[in-house]
């Protein structure tokens, strides 16, 4: 969210800091399109079947296309009124989508491109499951050191990298401009070291579970489960009050009932209640300073809620983003227009010092992609989604290493009704590398998988 001052003073833009370099993840991305084109000739050298794949990539490339065609019909030119930057209309053409600013267009699908393609490269060239756990493993670790990491930046209590840098928002937390981006990232991980218990705790050389590597990444995982909370995300601590919840119990069961002497059932809803306990007094004596000062924020502002008879300011910001929507249905606004098309629809009332406030981000990911890309983006998105899930949807909850992830995908997509979570690459790249890699892992365990 930015302000101008009064009478439309300069436009602050702090919507997204972690842009700033944004060239190595398109060169990153670049090099994913090389292993997808390499993914695909390899097949057709080894005689392999290419349907698969060439429907799956149908979707995203056709949905670049519909962007690509969008950086070619500018709907604004810039122009300046003394110092001020200004956006003025100018005539389009019809049935075509537009763009506000086609060279940040242009990158953010770049961007956006490499990212799915880096992920998609999981399902078509990785061959077997040994290697996507050990990326698993590999990622869990990097979060685990972010936490760690973010843990004593915030009992320091100092600013970013311990005061080397101020972060345009206080609700930072480790490398993460915001908490609400911290906290999907943190999630997003946390599921796949949940899924990779199982296999870790057969390594145990008969010793037990303790003596397992099983034991060490359980408490990476409650040291990376600590930090949300600590992180002050009301939102992700209670996805993760869920994930934990869920996933404990899948683990606690699969792992008792497993053994040569199962455990009874009692026994173990009993030690999942314990396990549950034991983490949640975890995060409380950690950050029970933090955990108290939100649940105090709450508290007013659902009191104020109910003065006001609704959810205040980020309803009139959904209603106005529904009236832009509505305007363009179909073809949309322009990849990463949203911010300068808000101005036309903002609604905002002005503050009593006469400012006026302008948000850069719907604060819903789903309205965002609608005012961004139109309804026939949004439809060729879900299919980039929903193809890959036609032949193993059946499956998906046959496993925790593939199950857990997909939980915690369905959460993610959820909240993104309510946030913008995937507007940060970290978490983008970490969920579709969790929607492929689950993909492919259930594959290599069919017999029809190449």
């Amino acid at each position: 969210m930015a302000r101008g001052g009064p009478g439309g003073g300069r436009r602050v833009d702090v919507r997204r800091p972690h842009r700033c370099g944004p060239a190595i993840l398109i060169v990153g991305g670049a090099i994913g399109g090389l292993l997808t084109l390499y993914g695909l000739i390899d097949r057709r050298q080894r005689g392999a079947p290419l349907g698969r794949w060439l429907w799956w990539l149908l979707p995203p490339l056709l949905l670049s296309v519909w962007i690509l065609v969008s950086s070619f019909n500018p709907s604004f030119e810039i122009i300046w009124y003394y110092d001020q930057q200004v956006f003025r209309p100018i005539p389009t053409l019809p049935g075509l989508p537009t763009s506000v600013l086609p060279d940040l267009t242009r990158s953010e699908l770049a961007l956006a491109l490499g990212l799915y393609l880096s992920a998609f490269n999981l399902a078509m060239n990785v061959q077997n499951r040994r290697t996507l756990r050990g990326l698993t493993l590999w990622l869990g670790i990097n979060a685990g050191v972010l936490a760690l990491f973010g843990t004593v930046q915030k009992l320091a209590g100092t600013e970013m990298f311990f005061g080397l840098f101020t972060s345009p928002n206080s609700s930072f937390f480790a490398s993460f401009f915001y908490h609400n981006h911290w906290g999907p990232f943190a999630l997003l991980n946390i599921a796949g070291w949940l899924g990779l218990l199982e296999y870790l705790s057969r390594e145990d050389r008969g010793r037990g579970f303790l003596h397992s590597p099983a034991f060490s990444a359980l408490v990476l995982v409650l040291l990376i489960a600590v930090t949300i909370p600590m992180s002050t995300s009301r939102s992700s601590t209670a996805m993760l009050a869920l994930l934990l919840t869920v996933g404990g119990f899948w683990l606690v069961w699969r792992l008792g009932r497993k053994r040569p002497d199962p455990v009874s059932r009692p026994a173990l809803m009993g030690i999942g209640l314990i396990a549950l306990l034991g983490c949640g007094a975890a995060a409380y004596w950690l950050s029970g300073d933090t955990i108290r000062h939100r649940i105090a924020i709450t508290q007013e502002q659902l009191a104020e809620m109910r003065e006001m008879g609704g959810i205040g300011q980020r309803a009139r910001v959904y209603e106005d983003t529904i009236g832009f929507i509505k305007s363009r249905p179909l073809a949309g606004w322009g990849l990463e227009s949203y911010a300068f098309v808000y101005r036309r629809y903002n609604t905002e009332p002005k503050t009593v010092e006469g400012w006026t406030v302008q948000f850069n981000e719907a604060h819903s990911d789903w309205l965002q992609l609608a005012t961004e890309v139109g309804l026939l983006g949004v439809l060729l998105f879900l299919a980039t989604i929903l193809l890959p899930l036609k032949g193993i949807y059946r499956h998906l909850w046959a496993d925790p290493y593939a199950g857990l992830p997909f939980f915690c995908l369905i959460l993610l997509a959820g909240y993104a009704w309510l946030e913008f979570p995937f507007a940060n690459p970290a978490v983008t790249l970490s969920a579709w590398v969790a929607f492929f890699g689950s993909i492919r892992y259930l594959q290599l365990g069919s017999t029809a998988h190449a």
